[in-house]
C-alpha cells in the first residue's frame, strides 16, 4: 500500500520535532500509562518522544514500509506490529493498554466510530485515549483528499463519537488556529497538493512562541481538535 503524499508529509514534519514535544508535554505525559499502544506510529516521529516515559510501548501501522522504519528503532522497550484498529486486527494479538496514542489517525479511517469502539475495548479501567484530528470539515481541500482524509472534526463531532464509544471526557481543546488559517489558504485558495516545505521553516521560525501560549487560553478553532478521555 503506496502512501507518497503522506510519507512526504511526515518527512516534512518530522523538522517540526519542538512541535511534537509541545504536544507531548501538554498533552501526552500527564496522561500517560505504563503499557502504551500508539495507533498509526507512521515513520516514528512521535514514537520516539514516547519511549522517554513509557515502561513498554506498542508502536503499530498497517503499512509495511512505515513498520520496517519503525523496526530499526533500537530500544528494549519497544515492540512494533501491524494494526488495524478498525478491524481490530493486531499481528500479534495485544491488549491491556493503560493508555492509547493516536495522533492524526481518525480522520484516515472509514468507519471511525468502529476505530474508537475498539480503542475502548483495548484499553484497561480507567485507561486513558489521547487523540488529536484536523480541525473543520471547512478547511476539508485537496491536500486532506491527498493524504487520505475521509473528513475534518469539530470539538462537539469528535467529543460525540468519543463518548459514544463509552468514554468520559477528561479535556478538549482546539489546537494552532494561525496554522489553521495558514492550511485553510493553502489548500483552499492556493489550492495546493502537498505541504510546502517553506511554511514548515515560517511555522518553525514564527510560531513556536505563539503557540506555546496556548495552554494559557481557549482558541476557538483551530488546525487540530485534541481530546483527553478515560474508559
Amino acid at each position: 500500500m503506496e502512501d507518497p503524499v503522506g510519507e512526504k508529509s511526515l518527512e516534512v514534519m518530522s523538522e517540526a520535532k519542538w512541535y511534537n514535544l509541545l504536544i507531548y508535554n501538554r498533552f501526552v505525559k500527564p496522561n500517560l500509562g505504563k503499557k502504551v499502544l500508539e495507533i498509526g506510529s507512521g515513520i516514528g516521529n512521535f514514537t520516539e518522544i514516547l519511549l522517554k516515559d513509557s515502561k513498554l510501548l506498542l508502536a503499530t501501522d498497517i503499512r509495511k514500509s512505515y513498520l520496517s522504519t519503525l523496526r530499526k528503532i533500537k530500544n528494549k522497550k519497544l515492540k512494533v506490529a501491524f494494526a488495524d484498529i478498525e478491524d481490530n486486527i493486531f499481528k500479534p494479538k495485544y491488549t491491556g493498554f493503560d493508555t492509547i496514542i493516536c495522533l492524526n489517525v481518525l480522520e484516515h479511517i472509514k468507519n471511525d466510530q468502529r476505530a474508537l469502539n475498539n480503542m475502548y475495548k483495548k484499553l484497561n479501567k480507567n485507561g486513558k485515549l489521547v487523540m488529536l484530528v484536523p480541525a473543520h470539515q471547512q478547511f476539508y481541500c485537496l491536500l486532506d483528499k491527498n493524504l487520505g482524509h475521509f473528513r475534518r472534526y469539530t470539538k462537539n463531532l469528535l467529543r460525540n463519537k468519543i463518548k459514544k464509544a463509552g468514554f468520559k471526557i477528561v479535556s478538549e481543546d482546539y489546537l494552532n488556529p494561525i496554522s489553521g488559517i495558514g492550511w485553510f489558504i493553502n489548500g483552499k485558495i492556493l489550492r495546493k497538493g502537498v505541504i510546502d516545505t517553506k511554511l514548515i521553516k515560517i511555522f518553525n521560525l514564527l510560531l513556536k512562541p505563539i503557540i506555546k501560549l496556548e495552554k494559557y487560553f481557549r482558541p476557538s478553532f483551530g488546525l487540530s481538535v485534541v481530546i483527553v478521555a478515560q474508559k
